[in-house]
């Protein structure tokens, strides 16, 4: 079982800012991550940093243990107090259309930096007090609204104001809530704006399991085996014979995970699985029961791709290799490999439907029939968006110029062997899970010795991740951990 006492973090010093020549990359100034390139086309400055702020980014990371041993209420203040450092912001002089980012998780973390990066400027329309996307640097303005998915009225009144308000050109819904909200009003912001997501009949479909499943099996699209029960009788019958243990799934996850902090729950005998549907039907929400498919997190693998009228133009797909919790959650570190074998079956379950833009599917390998098996489709950016970025495929920004430009994307090469590191999740499942997880150290650090990219830490951009670390003074690594 790995310790933070294992995991080593050196300062090298930072350069100055008259040390970097424009267009010039940075060499690495930390052993958390070295940066292949600073955006810098001599209109933009430089950030500059406190010393002390990264130190603390670095720190907090690396001991917990410190982190407790201290009076929380100092490390609280230390944490509020960095967060609200304002790093300088980027001088957004381009003539490059105006984004608005619907909600402010690590997902669109990944997108908003994904079109800042290349000049675009951004504003968060956020709904939750843990948000992190709208502290980054290139956001040139946030704005709170009210939650879609129990205000939905108020939320498209306030999003339209604000498209005015900013003359934004493009919205990208990147939640569940935000997807159904702005898909099921869709033409009505048409009228206001470009809208970067998917239509209602589509994402109604892929939102909600039970749909999904049986539009796999009318298309021949491989998939656990899975009952939708419409009864406590119908989940009765279901145990008299039933292989356990078995998944309890939600058909919609957001819905789900809000009341069980989790993605599906896996459940070993009949006792369990009554108790789990009492528990769903009082919460009205509608669940499957589907097969556990066996196997570690390395056998879930990500097709993502960009479509335009059914057909597949733009695609990447990534391994996960651990994920929070392990077996059952979403990763916490992945890798961009190629897999072929996935590439068939995802782009005939898009194509079922004449899909349009981008969505991640999500396979797992079954060994006992030796095929991947589809697990789900996310009808938005997915959490590790900048794995995508990073090896060379860059998901918001093509679309971005499709939806405005029509520029029809071309598919670029992708690098693989780039990890994804959601930090502070993958220690604290390691720490929690590890010898469950079976992991030795060597194992664990893998992919921070490979080339990687952080799913929130940034140099350049550090304040998300401060927030993520104050967020983790005040509720603890389970409320950090579940990770969005």
């Amino acid at each position: 079982m790995c310790s933070f006492h294992s995991i080593r973090f050196h300062s090298r010093g930072l350069p100055a800012q008259s040390e970097i020549a424009p267009g010039s990359s940075i060499v690495p100034v930390t052993a958390i991550e070295a940066p292949t390139e600073l955006i810098h086309n001599g209109k933009w400055p430089h950030v500059r940093f406190s010393v002390d702020a990264v130190w603390a980014a670095a720190a907090g990371c690396q001991l917990w243990k410190r982190i407790c041993d201290i009076d929380p209420r100092r490390y609280v203040a230390l944490m509020e107090q960095l967060v609200r450092i304002k790093a300088q912001k980027i001088d957004m002089k381009t003539d490059l259309p105006l984004a608005i980012v619907i909600s402010g998780t690590t997902v669109s973390l990944g997108v908003v930096r994904a079109l800042g990066k290349q000049g675009v400027p951004v504003v968060v329309v956020h709904y939750e007090d843990s948000d992190i996307a709208c502290f980054s640097r290139y956001v040139i303005s946030s704005e709170k609204v009210p939650d879609p998915e129990h205000f939905e009225e108020r939320f498209l009144e306030a999003l339209i104001k604000y498209i005015r308000d900013y003359g934004a050109q493009i919205v990208f819904p990147v939640s569940d809530q935000a997807v159904l909200a702005v898909s099921r009003n869709r033409d009505l912001l048409a009228k206001h704006c470009k809208v970067a997501c998917t239509d209602w009949p589509t994402a109604r479909i892929f939102i909600d399991k039970k749909n999904t499943y049986q539009l796999a099996e009318e298309n021949a699209v491989p998939a656990p085996k899975t009952l939708v029960p419409n009864s406590i009788e119908d989940v009765k019958g279901f145990c008299v014979g039933a292989e356990f243990p078995c998944l309890v799934k939600p058909s919609q996850s957001h819905l789900f995970d809000k009341q069980f902090g989790c993605k599906m729950v896996p459940v070993s005998n009949a006792d369990d699985l009554i108790s789990t549907y009492l528990r769903s039907s009082k919460l009205g929400l509608d669940i499957l029961i589907q097969e556990i498919i066996p196997g570690h997190d390395s056998c879930v693998v990500n097709y993502n791709a960009f479509f335009i009228d059914g057909a597949p133009i733009v695609e990447a797909t990534a391994v996960h290799f651990r994920n929070g919790p392990p077996l059952w959650g979403s990763p916490r570190v992945a890798v961009s490999q190629h897999v072929a074998d996935v590439i068939r079956p995802g782009r005939q379950i898009l194509e079922a439907v004449g899909y349009n833009g981008f969505a991640c599917t999500e396979f797992k390998f079954d060994s006992r029939d030796r095929l991947y098996k589809l697990m789900e489709v996310n009808v938005r950016h997915n959490m590790s968006t900048s794995l995508s970025v990073r090896s060379g495929v860059n998901f918001p920004w093509l679309e971005y110029n499709f939806v405005l430009q029509g520029d029809m994307p071309k598919q670029p090469k992708m690098e693989e062997g780039i990890f994804w590191i959601d930090i502070i999740r993958d220690i604290g499942h390691s720490l929690r899970n590890g010898r469950s997880e079976d992991m030795t150290m060597a194992v664990f650090i893998k992919p921070y010795t490979a080339k990687h990219i952080f799913a929130i830490w940034d140099l350049l951009d550090p304040r998300p991740f401060l927030k993520r670390l104050a967020m983790l003074v005040f509720g603890g690594f389970r409320k950090v951990s579940s990770g969005h």
